[in-house]
């Protein structure tokens, strides 16, 4: 599957995202198949040596560069790996994975303002009747003043 991914890309350019749609997969889901296609005609040794791991280790093995795979699949440790759920095999690798790109503050900003528009839609559509609650009340009312305050500050920094 990884290799017809990888050809679609090279063939479709652009439309590759939609086809990709068309196939039902979800863009992480295609890029983990091309990875893992790669590290088995880059590196097929590993795949031979570590595919007990199972396909979903093997595709956070595919993420890591040559030295990070030595580093995470000694040979020492592999009974232990093997018993790893994912989540444990997720966080022993994690050390070993290289950020792709740093997040810059128009990137920052840009997730912030998704953000902040959802958190409005939802306010505005929020409707409450009386509260008798005292205690919901004062403790709404404390946390509505405390994002107020904490938007306008954000405000002025900007």
């Amino acid at each position: 599957m990884g290799d017809l991914l990888s050809e679609g890309k090279t063939l479709l350019r652009a439309r590759y995202l939609e086809w990709i749609d068309e196939l039902g997969l979800t863009q992480a889901t295609a890029s983990r198949y091309v990875r893992l296609h790669a590290l088995s005609v880059d590196r097929p040794g590993v795949i031979e040596q570590w595919k007990e791991l199972g396909v979903a280790k093997l595709y956070r093995v595919a993420l890591l560069d040559v030295p990070a795979q030595q580093k995470a699949l000694k040979k020492g440790q592999r009974q232990k790996l093997l018993e790893m759920n994912h989540q444990q095999f997720s966080a022993a690798t994690k050390r070993y994975l290289k950020r792709r790109r740093s997040v810059s503050a128009a990137m920052r900003a840009h997730g912030l303002r998704m953000k902040t528009q959802a958190w409005l839609s939802a306010l505005r559509a929020t409707k409450i009747g009386k509260i008798d609650d005292e205690n919901i009340r004062s403790g709404l009312k404390r946390d509505l003043k405390a994002v107020a305050t904490a938007a306008n500050k954000l405000e002025r920094e900007i």
